[in-house]
């Protein structure tokens, strides 16, 4: 199996479950409420650890309870969190989560004011015995460091980047990735209202990249570099039972 360095996001989810969305104003009853650890980086690492993977999460928390709680969680699955920041301004982010069971949707409140990532932080990871790196598209100007450091350094390790929101000059990442994962939720942001024209145009830019998108339900498209187009539909006829699990997983 594969030793995987994820850099990117932490949270600690509070899930209310209520029988349907609150109208304005109004007070309604949970019938459940747990405390999760979330991030889109940490959710992939679990994933992986899950089918065997040997993981390492990179990312900043801050010296709080919360952060133990996440930390104790990552401990669970055996997600190596020995290049982990702690840093005492801020506090670790937070999502409040309301999943309504009427028609299975989530509603998320999400508080951060902890910094990201940064070049520097990179500093301290050894690259070595890694086969693979994959990336939050988060903090554009530290990110963009850190990838070119791994190209000149460990060139041979395969980047995967995760754009799942729109934020500034992302574009600067794409080269130095080897795969590409975007969100429904970027595509349509760029104009597009479906994977395919988005991935084609995608690749007319970018070649050499093998490039992903997921379309919620409808299952999910990949683009190679031959430039075919792969689409593997989502399961129909199951029933849903959970809606907080990321997207990016």
């Amino acid at each position: 199996m594969s030793r995987i360095l994820a850099i990117g996001n932490a949270t600690l989810d509070i899930i209310n479950r209520v029988e349907q969305y609150p109208h304005a104003d109004e007070e309604i009853r949970a019938s459940e409420q747990t405390l999760n650890r979330g991030g889109n980086a940490t959710n992939s690492l679990v994933v992986l650890s899950q089918l065997g993977h040997q993981c390492a999460w990179a990312g900043v928390v801050a010296m709080d309870c919360q952060a133990d709680i996440i930390l104790q969680d990552l401990q669970q699955y055996a997600i190596d969190c020995q290049y982990v920041i702690k840093v005492s301004e801020g506090r670790t982010p937070l999502s409040c989560i309301i999943r309504a069971q009427q028609n299975a949707t989530r509603s998320i409140v999400h508080f951060r004011d902890l910094r990201e990532y940064q070049f520097q932080d990179f500093s301290t990871v050894n690259l070595s015995g890694f086969d693979w790196i994959h990336c939050e598209a988060r903090n554009t100007e530290h990110l963009l460091l850190i990838l070119k450091s791994i190209k000149q350094s460990h060139g041979h390790i395969p980047v995967s980047i995760e754009i799942e929101k729109t934020r500034h000059e992302l574009n600067k990442l794409f080269d130095y990735a080897d795969y590409l994962l975007f969100s429904k939720t970027y595509v349509l942001s760029q104009g597009y209202d479906n994977a395919s024209e988005f991935l084609l145009t995608m690749h007319k830019e970018y070649p050499k990249l093998i490039l992903f998108c997921a379309w919620s339900e409808h299952g999910a498209y990949v683009i190679n570099q031959d430039g075919e187009i792969i689409f593997a539909p989502a399961l129909s006829d199951v029933e849903i039972i959970d809606t907080v699990g990321a997207g990016d997983v």
